[in-house]
């Protein structure tokens, strides 16, 4: 079973396969960095959790992503990074989550700015889409919404 990619916004998964995807192959940040030659196609830069933004902040362009490894899906620190480069570094494109991850961290993932998921291959595709948004509002603010519940009603 290949590897799908679940885009925010898009409820359909998506082998990485497909020539839907911008990019699927990844190098390392020390690679992508120390890297001289042309790259004829535009791979992602995948960086470690434990990755600071001082090592992001003079990251060459021409990347597809970035893709974030979680080794495993107890390890938070991959969505405070995912936060940080938003709202820090102000990247706009495709932040995406890989490696050792849950159905129920979807959400979390997408409120903490990530717009691609890379799901592991043994994924349960029914329990996806029970989990891409399993509230219709959520109370905390985050990087989708700055804004908090409270303030956001109107009566």
């Amino acid at each position: 079973m290949p590897k799908k990619l679940l885009k925010k916004g898009d409820p359909h998964l998506t082998n990485l396969t497909s020539p839907d995807i911008e990019s699927s192959a990844a190098v390392t940040l020390e690679f992508w960095q120390e890297c001289d030659t042309d790259i004829p196609e535009e791979p992602g830069v995948l960086i470690q959790t434990n990755t600071t933004l001082d090592q992001l902040i003079n990251l060459k362009p021409g990347f597809a992503f970035i893709g974030i490894q979680f080794n495993a899906f107890s390890d938070g620190r991959g969505f405070s990074l995912a936060s940080q480069i938003r709202s820090q570094l102000n990247y706009q494109g495709d932040l995406r989550a890989c490696g050792d991850l849950i159905p129920d961290q979807i959400a979390s993932l997408f409120n903490c700015g990530f717009s691609s998921i890379e799901l592991p291959e043994n994924t349960n595709e029914t329990l996806i889409y029970e989990y891409i948004t399993p509230f219709s509002e959520s109370y905390q603010t985050h990087q989708l919404s700055p804004t908090p519940l409270y303030r956001r009603v109107t009566r």
